[in-house]
C-alpha cells in the first residue's frame, strides 16, 4: 500500500477545508436570518408599547372630568371614552399579534435548525436513543399534523389521510416515527404551490418473516416535481434544488438529510419518484404489527 502524494493530500486537505467552509457560511446565514428576525419584532413590539402609553396620556388630557360641562354625566364620558380608543386598541391588538406571531414563527426554525443538528450529531456518533412502544397511528398521526393545519389553510393547500383508520397497533420507536413524518410534512407544506395535495398513506406489507411487518407510509405532493438528476443530491446536508421558484423557500437543507438518517437508524429505507405533476416520498420501516 503506498503512501498518499502530497498533492493528493493537498487536495484532499483543500476539499476538506471547502466543506468546513460551506457548512460555516450555510450554518451562520440559516442562524442569523432567525435572530435578524426576532430583533426586528421585538423592536417593534417596544415601539408599539410606547405608542399605546403615549396615547393613553394623550386621552386622558383630552377628557379630564374638568373639562367637560357639570352637565357632563359619567355615562357620557365613559362612552366618550370607550368611541375613542375602541378602534385604536383593536389596531393595536392586531399588530402586536402580527409581531408576536412572527416571533413565534422565528423561535420554531431556529429550534428545528438546532434539534437537527445535535441529532445529525447523534445519529453519526451512533449514540441517538431508541426506545421501542406500542403505538396505534391513528392516535400519533393527528398530533403530528395539527401544527400544520394552519399553514396549510393560507396556503390554500389540500390535506388528504389515507388507509390509517384499520391499522392494528404496532411496535415502532415512536418519537423517531413521528419527526420522519414531521419532516416529509413540512417539506411537503413548504413546496406545494396553493391549490396543490398532500396526501399521506399507509400500509402494512405482508410479513417477510415471523413476527416482523414492513410499514410503507408515503407523503406525496402535487403540482411540484424534482429532475431525476436532482433526485439523488437531495439528501444532502444544506443542499437545496437551485433553478426553480417553488425550490427558492428558506430553510436550513438538513431536513432531508435528518429522514434518510433517520429511516436507516430504524432499518428502513426511503424511495423518491416524481413526475406527472406530483413527488411522493415513500418510507419503509420493520415493525411488529400486534393484530
Amino acid at each position: 500500500m503506498t503512501d498518499m502524494t502530497p498533492d493528493y493530500q493537498a487536495n484532499e486537505q483543500e476539499q476538506l477545508k471547502q466543506l468546513k467552509d460551506d457548512f460555516l457560511s450555510s450554518i451562520s446565514h440559516e442562524l442569523r436570518s432567525p435572530l435578524t428576525n426576532i430583533k426586528m419584532a421585538t423592536q417593534m413590539l417596544k415601539v408599539l408599547f410606547q405608542q399605546d402609553d403615549e396615547r393613553g396620556v394623550m386621552m386622558s388630557n383630552r377628557l379630564e372630568p374638568e373639562a367637560w360641562s357639570a352637565s357632563t354625566n359619567s355615562r357620557q364620558l365613559s362612552l366618550a371614552h370607550k368611541a375613542l380608543g375602541e378602534s385604536s386598541l383593536a389596531s393595536l391588538k392586531t399588530r402586536m399579534m402580527h409581531y408576536i406571531k412572527i416571533l413565534e414563527c422565528e423561535c420554531d426554525r431556529e429550534t428545528r435548525l438546532l434539534n437537527n443538528l445535535l441529532d445529525l450529531q447523534q445519529l453519526d456518533a451512533g449514540v441517538y436513543g431508541f426506545s421501542t412502544a406500542v403505538i396505534y397511528l391513528q392516535d400519533s398521526l393527528p398530533n403530528v399534523i395539527q401544527p400544520f393545519l394552519e399553514y396549510i389553510a393560507q396556503q390554500q393547500q389540500c390535506l388528504e389521510v389515507h388507509g390509517i383508520e384499520n391499522l392494528p397497533a404496532i411496535t415502532t420507536e415512536p418519537l423517531s416515527l413521528e419527526r420522519l413524518l414531521s419532516e416529509l410534512l413540512n417539506n411537503a407544506c413548504k413546496f406545494t404551490p396553493p391549490g396543490g395535495k398532500i396526501l399521506i398513506a399507509a400500509e402494512l406489507q405482508p410479513p417477510e418473516n415471523e413476527g416482523v411487518q414492513m410499514l410503507q407510509l408515503t407523503v406525496t405532493n402535487t403540482k411540484v416535481e424534482i429532475s431525476d438528476r436532482e433526485i439523488p443530491q437531495i439528501f444532502e446536508r444544506f443542499y437545496r434544488i437551485p433553478h426553480s421558484d417553488r425550490w427558492k423557500h428558506s430553510g436550513t437543507g438538513l431536513g432531508l438529510a435528518l429522514v434518510k438518517k433517520l429511516v436507516e437508524h430504524l432499518g428502513g429505507s426511503i424511495a423518491v419518484e416524481s413526475g406527472c405533476g406530483q413527488t411522493c416520498f415513500t418510507l419503509t420501516i420493520p415493525t411488529v404489527a400486534l393484530v
